[in-house]
């Protein structure tokens, strides 16, 4: 019985451990599960490990990034995108431009590859299609063209050598008349030698005769088609100049009658030249300021007739526009958005300043600006903008429309005492567009017109 006793206890203790090392198993089992889970699940070790690895990587990114961008801004005075994605390649953070989208500015760095947003928003270049939210500069044919707020570049006209065409709030169309130098345009009232103008606290001056008052510099020495001689001197009384008054008129209310004074078109000249020497360029309508009744009409790039909007005309019935006071009178009323423009009648010197582009660049058209043309005799050709022909062909050069034919262009330049200067060709004279001639300030007339001229502010 006792032997028995045991053999009992034997087998008990037995089952005890069986049981224990069950449960020790299963225990461990789940130890083993929480553990895996803890090192594998979303928020695992290992995932968070990885997470932190990532998020370290993409952190010094972002501050190689950041230190980039601060050397490209010590380095240069106002840094371009380029000057950026030049600075990135150099600190090896990307190996081409590619890796820059230049309409976001999102970055895609090297391996370990990250996407880097929000970087680059105060570097993105402006392109055809965008309006402007300010003052934009914009790059083509390795210059650049400043573009007013609230206008926005054609999309498919948008080379700066042959005419860059930009729309305003309204759809009037403009082109871009690059300036590389202003002393090619204007020059002191002192004058008798060569100018150096310069900005000296936003004011241009010119340095060589220590004078502050800007006057146009011509490209004609004599009335006619003579053009590319440059005038070294100027009289405020008399031969061609600006800014002058024509005292026969101006002096008159009756004719003057949007209030004209010398001293008012001495301040506007200045506002202009100042802005083109700080912005390298100004702005001129692509079509005449025309008489017209018709304004739907314009050449299409392909020669056809098709509807445009916003070209600024004045009507050929209403006898308050067709006089020279008048047409001016109408082109200042524009001012694009928020008053970012200025606008005008053109200015003699801004008119020669147009044809020196033109001639000096790789343009086709360039021939054209001293070319007598053979203006269609067409009656219906004098109004609509655009739709004047000269031989056979649209009158278009450099995107600019009716230089050659239609009507003459009156300006702000001033001849003698009664007459302000007209340019251009006529669709009943054979002209260049370079072309002289003059009338009376005061005179009603439908045969000549004006173009229109902004400088940003």
């Amino acid at each position: 019985m006792q032997y028995g006793l045991k053999q009992y206890k034997r087998e008990k203790e037995s089952g005890i451990t069986l049981i224990a090392l069950v449960i020790t198993i299963v225990v461990l089992l789940i130890l083993a599960g929480v553990t895996i889970g803890t090192l594998t699940g979303n928020s695992g070790i290992i995932i968070q490990a990885q997470n932190a690895k990532e998020n370290t990587q993409y952190q010094q990114w972002n501050e190689m990034i950041d230190i980039a961008i601060l050397n490209t801004e010590s380095q240069h005075r106002d840094p371009t995108m380029d000057d950026i994605i030049e600075e990135l390649k150099n600190k090896d953070i990307i190996d081409n431009e590619t890796q820059v989208d230049r309409k976001t500015g999102t970055i895609t760095t090297n391996e370990p590859s990250y996407v880097i947003e929000d970087k680059l928003s105060d570097y993105i270049e402006f392109s055809p299609g965008m309006v402007a939210s300010k003052n934009e500069k914009y790059k083509s044919d390795g210059k650049i063209a400043i573009i007013p707020k609230g206008f926005r570049i054609d999309e498919t006209e948008s080379s700066i050598d042959n005419g860059l065409v930009v729309y305003g709030p309204d759809d009037s169309e403009f082109i871009w008349i690059p300036v590389a130098d202003i002393d090619s345009m204007a020059q002191c009232s002192k004058a008798g030698g060569n100018c150096d103008l310069g900005l000296v606290d936003g004011q241009l001056k010119c340095k060589t005769h220590d004078s502050t008052e800007i006057v146009g510099k011509l490209y004609a020495t004599s009335m006619g088609e003579k053009f590319g001689d440059e005038n070294k001197t100027y009289d405020p009384n008399s031969g061609m100049r600006e800014p002058a008054s024509v005292t026969t008129y101006d002096n008159n209310p009756e004719y003057n009658t949007v209030g004209l004074t010398l001293e008012g078109l001495k301040k506007e000249y200045k506002d202009m030249a100042e802005s083109v020497a700080k912005y390298g360029g100004f702005y001129i309508g692509r079509y005449e300021s025309s008489l017209s009744d018709a304004t739907e009409y314009s050449a299409g790039k392909n020669g056809s007739i098709q509807s445009k909007k916003g070209v600024l005309v004045t009507r050929a019935s209403d006898e308050s526009t067709r006089t020279w006071y008048g047409l001016y009178a109408k082109q200042k009323e524009y001012t694009g958005k928020d008053n970012s423009v200025g606008s005008s009648m053109i200015w003699g010197s801004q008119y020669d300043a147009m044809l020196n582009w033109v001639i000096n660049s790789n343009s086709s058209d360039k021939e054209k600006v001293r070319t007598t043309g053979n203006a269609a005799h067409d009656l219906d050709a004098i109004y609509p903008a655009g739709k004047q022909t000269v031989n056979g062909k649209y009158d278009r050069i450099n995107n600019i429309y009716d230089l050659e034919g239609n009507v003459y262009e009156w300006t702000l330049e001033a001849y003698a005492s009664t007459s302000r200067v007209c340019r251009g060709g006529f669709c009943y004279a054979s002209n260049s567009p370079s072309f002289r001639d003059y009338n009376g300030s005061r005179y009603n007339t439908n045969t000549t017109g004006s173009r229109m001229t902004l400088y940003i502010k």
